[in-house]
């Protein structure tokens, strides 16, 4: 049974103690977060209208994603074709003031160190939260109704601050990736092509243990705990939200994730199993498993690259 739900509200990021540490993430659980209170005083809420962010930034050049309805809106990067124009034009489009294309929609990435977000960094706060800001996967995301991120899973904490507009989000606790994603092709499983967008109400996530779902609104945030899977769509146009990443404690290591929760180790952990011959059989299985794996990987990867090697030849290099 579903066990669908809204993320538990919370006023305030937890705060560090002492030492710098943030206990509050581990103290809720681990659980995504909807956080009230805290992007809501930033002067970017209410200020970052169309007028305005073309009034300061309007001139630069800047390069955004492109997508369209065949791709169900799906924002990308490994798939998604770009444009490079002013900033003013496009935002204007971003807002639908002045569309350069009325069947594409764009989505624009800003990130730490572009001119267009220095500019825009006055108006709001890189919050102490005990942990390593990481820059690289953060930004000022720019957007229009209809785009989409998939599912997929993140390796640190994430903050996603709603600015304007707003994103709905479906988040899906790690133990029930693999039932998520049953039923995917292989290149969406490694990122090497777009996962289809579910429907809130999709058949997929009734079987699902553990999953969250809701709206974000203008000046609240949403806490991605490492590893969960989740989807956002943008509901409407002149939609702004930012990322803000930090480095978690736990292990980045996605092998050694997959390894336990991907494989047949877990039915030897959960079973009273003593038998070395029925251990080594689980064993067994597990190795052919992670072999298959392994093909099945190959296959979608020359298939999306198009490389002209047939699996087995490559993999057979591997081996020598």
């Amino acid at each position: 049974m579903v066990a669908l739900r809204e993320a538990p509200r919370l006023h305030g990021l937890p705060s560090a103690d002492g030492a710098g540490h943030t206990p509050g993430w581990c103290g809720y659980g681990g659980l995504p977060l909807v956080i009230e209170g805290v992007a809501s005083e930033w002067a970017a809420v209410g200020r970052w209208t169309a007028e305005h962010l073309v009034e300061r930034c309007g001139a630069e050049r800047v390069t955004a994603f492109v997508t369209d309805e065949s791709m169900q809106g799906t924002v990308l990067q490994q798939v998604n074709k770009s444009v490079t124009a002013s900033f003013a034009e496009i935002v204007r489009h971003i807002f639908g003031i002045e569309r350069r294309d009325p069947d594409l929609a764009y989505y624009l990435r800003v990130e730490p160190g572009m001119p267009v977000y220095e500019e825009l960094s006055a108006d709001f706060e890189i919050p102490d939260i005990g942990h390593e800001f990481n820059p690289q996967w953060s930004g000022i995301w720019m957007g229009q109704a209809g785009n989409a991120t998939p599912f997929h899973n993140d390796q640190w904490h994430g903050l996603l601050f709603q600015i304007s507009g707003r994103k709905r989000y479906t988040m899906v606790h790690p133990f029930d990736a693999v039932q998520l994603q049953r039923n995917w092709r292989p290149a969406a499983k490694y990122d090497l092509a777009h996962a289809e967008v579910l429907a809130e109400d999709a058949p997929e996530l009734a079987g699902l243990e553990q999953c969250y779902q809701g709206i974000l609104s203008p000046g609240e945030v949403l806490y991605v705990p490492p590893f969960w899977m989740h989807q956002v769509v943008t509901i409407d146009d002149g939609n702004i939200s930012m990322p803000i990443r930090f480095n978690t404690t736990q292990s980045p290591d996605v092998s050694l994730f997959q390894f336990s929760q991907r494989s047949c180790l877990r039915d030897l952990t959960n079973q009273p199993v003593y038998d070395t011959d029925t251990i080594v059989e689980f064993l067994r299985t597990n190795r052919a498993h992670f072999a298959a794996r392994e093909r099945e990987f190959v296959e979608a990867l020359l298939e999306v690259r198009k490389l002209d090697i047939a699996p087995a030849t490559l993999l057979a290099a591997v081996a020598q």
